[in-house]
């Protein structure tokens, strides 16, 4: 009996690692990031390009202050000073000051975009965006599960391993 048990554990073991391992590299596939900043001009820095498909979430962590913005691809050559740059931009979905960083979301964005800034030193920028948000919540709801049933199995596992065998009968 002890021997089922800790069978019927390691099944329950090896089906959460799967589910788990399922959804950690479904979500890795479709998060990127990315530190990269360029100097194109005296002052101006932009970001490499960021493609995002329906439904994508864009969010820029920043400690550059004064312009910055996120631009779409086909208006980055428009963008030629802090002044023009705050009527290209697209408007963030939320804002957030934490320190010295600035935490900018961009909700259900569609299309190619760069981000700009304007400083006169190189700014610390982190850009993190999910390519399919809806794909990413699916992704995400298998690894509570996943990691749930590698618990349980581990835990019936370890009982059926430690389990005494019953005194036979004389």
């Amino acid at each position: 009996m002890r021997k089922k048990i800790a069978l019927v554990g390691l099944v329950i073991f090896v089906v959460g690692v799967i589910l788990a391992g399922v959804s950690l590299a479904g979500t890795y596939s479709l998060t990127h990031t990315s530190r990269t900043v360029n100097e194109v001009s005296t002052g101006e820095w932009d970001s490499g390009e960021i493609n995002v498909s329906s439904g994508g979430f864009l969010t820029v962590t920043t400690t550059a202050t004064g312009n910055y913005g996120l631009v779409k691809a086909s208006d980055l050559p428009s963008v030629n000073s802090a002044a023009n740059l705050s009527s290209l931009s697209v408007t963030s979905s939320s804002s957030t000051s934490a320190a010295s960083h600035q935490i900018l979301t961009y909700h259900n964005i569609n299309g190619s975009y760069y981000f700009v800034v304007f400083s006169s030193s190189s700014p610390s920028i982190l850009i993190a965006y999910i390519t399919d948000f809806s794909s990413e919540v699916v992704y995400a709801l298998l690894l509570v599960p996943g990691g749930a049933l590698a618990f349980i199995g581990f835990i019936v596992g370890i009982i059926g391993v430690i389990l005494k065998k019953k005194p036979a009968e004389h």
